[in-house]
């Protein structure tokens, strides 16, 4: 869980221990299950079915090339964030996930999942992770249909027909069902794994074209002033940008909406990360034409310490964002208090923030600790003061390079020493 960042599945923040449990600590969802769905008053579109599955598919997709295979999609295991219109859809429950290794697929035998959702190769004790995309055949097939395509009156009964394979389309509700959204649950839903559409070749199929509306784009939609604070992103102390992420996990969804769009409209293979070709195609899109050694180093600038040639969900939003959105104080002090574990409320100890960043699973070594208070002219400890100055601080600067500026019609304009 600590591994995993993309828009579509639950975030996990931290784990408590106590005398009696571990308490993990994850995002609050209250908008209620998919499930939900298929039996409420009002019946799903297959429009809005269609931006669901986009959703669920790309996040499986992203799944599977870190490593993980879920074993138990089903209806229930999506939730929504909140009950609005803009709602996202959150993948869940990962208690009966498996890592694997992307490259060479190790063969799984552990019998998992829910009956009705449950590929027939798992119940022979022997598969991979492409069970996961006949359990996505199942979830697009009962949203569709508002019935599993495999029932039965008991456990036994569903896993004969699974094994059977079996597919139908016989109900009448079917005929108001797109030819396309039948042609691709029949991909999906195919006994032999290998024979499957994987999650990123689902995501090419028309049927995803059929119902692209405007709202669709604006999903996808990226504005000017989310490219120009990612091309105006300065290399932050690494101290700061760590505050700056808790503050960032603070936030509600509202707040990174814009950020969102970007992301979905920059990520154009589904991997949950931002590479040098997309970066540089985006930027090209809105009129910038950078060297690739340019983009890489800003790249490198925005990962901080963390490696890799890519930008994860996280670091992007977080790049993307106006400035003025860490400057909350209200949220600056909660994070201070969050810090100052042993509340000596005038200063937090290297070894408070140590703790802190450990809590959330970010093990720091000591000398790392140590050169990273340095930074910000810091030793064994920051005072609340100079705590609240660091990050709500408005004349620091937020170019990667050097600027000049000349002054044209009363207006400031920014020209780079590179062009």
């Amino acid at each position: 869980m600590k591994e995993l960042d993309y828009p579509n599945i639950v975030k996990y923040y931290e784990a408590y221990l106590d005398e009696q449990y571990v308490h993990l600590v994850m995002e609050f969802l209250s908008g209620g299950e998919l499930f939900d769905k298929i039996t409420g008053d009002t019946k799903i579109l297959e429009s809005e079915v269609t931006r669901i599955m986009r959703k669920i598919f790309s996040a499986v997709n992203y799944l599977h090339l870190t490593g993980i295979c879920h074993r138990d999609l089903k209806l229930e295991n999506f939730i929504f964030s909140h009950n609005g219109q803009e709602a996202e859809i959150k993948i869940i429950d990962f208690g009966l996930s498996k890592s694997f290794n992307p490259i060479k697929v190790a063969d799984l035998s552990t019998i998992v999942g829910t009956a009705l959702y449950v590929a027939p190769e798992v119940l022979q004790g022997k598969y991979d992770y492409r069970c996961d995309y006949w359990s996505l055949g199942v979830v697009m097939y009962t949203l569709l249909g508002g019935y599993p395509p495999f029932f039965g009156d008991n456990n036994k009964e569903i896993f004969r027909k699974v094994m059977e394979g079996k597919l139908l389309f016989d109900s009448p509700v079917w005929l108001r069902v797109t030819k396309q959204a039948k042609e691709l649950i029949s991909k999906l839903i195919v006994k032999r794994p290998e024979h499957r559409l994987t999650a990123a070749q689902a995501l090419e199929h028309p049927w995803f074209e059929i119902f692209a509306k405007e709202e669709d784009k604006l999903e996808r939609k990226m504005e000017m002033s989310t490219v120009r604070n990612l091309r105006n992103y300065k290399k932050l102390p690494a101290f700061k940008k760590e505050v700056m992420r808790v503050v960032f996990s603070m936030m509600t969804e509202d707040e990174i909406k814009k950020e969102k769009h970007a992301f979905r409209h920059i990520d154009l293979d589904n991997d949950g990360k931002v590479n040098v070709k997309e970066l540089r195609t985006c930027f090209e899109e809105f009129g910038f034409h950078d060297d690739p050694t340019y983009i890489e180093h800003l790249i490198k600038d925005i990962n901080g310490n963390e490696k890799g040639d890519c930008i994860t969900y996280t670091n992007f939003l977080m790049a993307s964002l106006d400035l003025e959105k860490y400057r909350d104080k209200g949220k600056i002090i909660a994070v201070y208090n969050y810090l100052d574990i042993d509340n000596n409320v005038e200063f937090i100890t290297r070894d408070n923030f140590k703790q802190a960043m450990e809590r959330t699973g970010k093990k720091i070594e000591d000398d790392v600790v140590k050169k990273m208070l340095m930074e910000i002219n810091a030793e064994e400890k920051v005072t609340r003061e100079s705590f609240l100055e660091l990050m709500l601080n408005e004349d620091e600067g937020s170019s990667p390079c050097p600027k000049k500026s000349k002054k044209i019609n009363g207006c400031f304009i920014f020209l780079r020493d590179k062009i």
